[in-house]
């Protein structure tokens, strides 16, 4: 299951300030810095703008627009996988407007994201005497406050791609198993996307006790989910290495997706690939599939939730996942895995899904749907 919560990584539009004339040359410094800032020319614009600011060092302008172009230089820093020169960045930037809610939100996220929730903590409690009410802090705080208890006191490890935080109840052979499946998902699934980030990746491990602190706000009946790291309980009673591969897999999918579409895609077709990727590990069971839709009947493509609150219950929640899968496999069947990596690059850039379709499947998104239900009618003979 996938969770998006967080505000992070804003860029900050070119609202930029100019500088009077009676001061030539910080005059001329700063114009430099305003036109190289919107050329997206980060570096040399920050030269110019703190030479401007040597010239006239009381000037607000230049302190504002200074700032700006750090922020805005920590945001492609983050954007590219390179938190220690995003963090940088965003901290140089506060020194010239310190209560900049949207950078002190960015460096809450990246803290968060590379778990070191003091510094979090820090930055959460300067934004909330700044403005309690901005946007995104409340889930920040909501988040902080259950995950600081469960990962202050675990273990941490490492491989090649992952960050891996192990509650201290996790024994050594499934903290071992976990570890080889997530280089294999990094493998596997990234071929399949031909998507291999270099940042790794925060992945945290609970005792069942532990994560079901840790669900909030999700239903009762997900076994794991991502929401910017992936979360899994680990129980050798409940789940055999297979199954456990399968969650991996899963939720590593959901990881790839919300970085290609920056969290802009639709509920079937997020959930639907990373189901689709189980098969990855195991193929789906065609008769299973077959029998269980054809005694819950399927949801219409129209009539898919758009939202996890909108599933209603465990047996719903098993009916749509499956019929989530078949949608995916579908698209992946029909148009092939470079056409679905050019659709979530699309919603990457914030374009609409139907307009996407439209022009990636040379058809309107209803008709997919419609072509959808035939394929399934074909696949499963129902």
């Amino acid at each position: 299951m996938f969770r998006f919560f967080t505000v992070i990584g804003v860029f900050l539009s070119l609202n930029v300030s100019y500088v009077g004339a009676d001061d030539q040359k910080a005059y001329e410094y700063n114009q430099k810095g305003v036109e190289y800032l919107s050329e997206k020319k980060h570096r040399l614009a920050i030269d110019n703008f703190k030479k401007a600011l040597q010239e006239s060092p009381d000037n607000e302008k230049i302190k504002t627009n200074l700032a700006l172009a750090y922020n805005n230089y920590g945001f492609l820093f983050q954007k590219n996988g390179q938190p220690i020169n995003a963090v940088d960045n965003f901290e140089k930037s506060l020194k010239y407007a310190p209560e900049n809610m949207y950078t002190l939100i960015n460096l809450i996220g990246l803290y968060y994201d590379n778990n070191d929730m003091k510094q979090a903590a820090y930055y959460l409690e300067i934004s909330e005497k700044i403005d309690p009410n901005f946007p995104g802090l409340k889930e920040f705080k909501n988040k902080l406050s259950k995950e600081v208890p469960v990962e202050k006191d675990s273990k941490k490890t490492e491989t090649v791609h992952f960050l891996i935080v192990s509650d201290e109840k996790v024994d050594v052979n499934s903290l071992s198993n976990v570890k080889i499946i997530l280089e294999q998902a990094y493998s596997r699934v990234g071929s399949f996307y031909d998507l291999f980030p270099k940042e790794k990746l925060t992945v945290v491990l609970y005792s069942e006790k532990d994560y079901d602190k840790s669900l909030g706000d999700a239903p009762y009946w997900v076994m794991a989910f991502f929401d910017g790291k992936i979360r899994i309980p680990l129980s050798e009673k409940k789940y055999s290495k297979n199954f456990l591969r399968r969650i991996i897999y899963h939720e590593y999918t959901h990881a790839l997706v919300r970085y290609i579409t920056k969290a802009n895609a639709p509920l079937w077709l997020n959930e639907g690939l990373a189901t689709y990727s189980e098969s990855f590990v195991s193929p789906m069971d065609k008769y299973f599939l077959k029998d269980y839709i054809n005694r819950r009947t399927f949801v219409p493509f129209n009539e898919l939730p758009s939202d996890y609150s909108q599933i209603k219950g465990q047996a719903w929640a098993n009916l749509l996942y499956r019929e989530f899968f078949l949608l995916a496999s579908f698209l992946v069947d029909k148009y092939g895995a470079g056409t679905v990596k050019d659709i979530l690059e699309d919603l990457g850039q914030g374009k609409d899904i139907i307009k996407v379709f439209e022009k990636r499947l040379q058809l309107s998104y209803n008709d997919f749907g419609e072509n959808w239900g035939k394929y399934v009618f074909s696949k499963l003979s129902i």
